[in-house]
C-alpha cells in the first residue's frame, strides 16, 4: 500500500514539475491575444499574476522533480522491482526532458523573453 503511495505521488510531483513548461506556453499566449502590443520584457506583461504564478513554478521545478526522483526510489526499495516503477521513472524522465528542452532549445526565444 505504502509503495502504491509513494509510486502515484511521485508521478503526480513530476508531472506537476513541467507545469511552468504550459504557464510560459499560456502566458506567451495571451500576450499575442491581448490588445496590447506584445511586451519587449516580460515584466511588462499586463499579466502580472500570470507571470508570478509561471515564476514560482519554474523556481520549484528543481525541487519538485527531485522530491518525484526520491519518492520513486521509495517505491522501487520498497517493491524491489523495477517493473513495478518503469511507468513512473518514463513519467519523471519525460517531465523533466521537457523543462530541459524548453529551457535549452529556448523555442521561439520566449523563455529568454521571460527571464528578462
Amino acid at each position: 500500500m505504502k509503495s502504491k503511495f509513494f509510486l502515484w505521488s511521485s508521478g503526480f510531483t513530476a508531472c506537476f514539475s513541467c507545469v511552468w513548461v504550459l504557464l510560459l506556453a499560456a502566458l506567451v499566449i495571451r500576450c499575442k491575444l491581448s490588445d496590447q502590443p506584445f511586451p519587449v520584457l516580460a515584466k511588462f506583461s499586463p499579466f502580472r499574476d500570470h507571470l508570478t504564478a509561471t515564476g514560482r513554478m519554474y523556481q520549484a521545478f528543481p525541487v519538485l522533480a527531485l522530491l518525484a526522483l526520491v519518492l520513486m526510489g521509495l517505491a522501487w526499495y520498497r517493491e524491489r522491482s523495477f517493473r513495478f516503477v518503469r511507468p513512473v521513472v518514463i513519467a519523471i524522465g519525460a517531465s523533466i526532458l521537457v523543462s530541459i528542452l524548453a529551457i535549452a532549445l529556448n523555442p521561439g526565444g520566449y523563455f529568454s523573453w521571460y527571464l528578462s
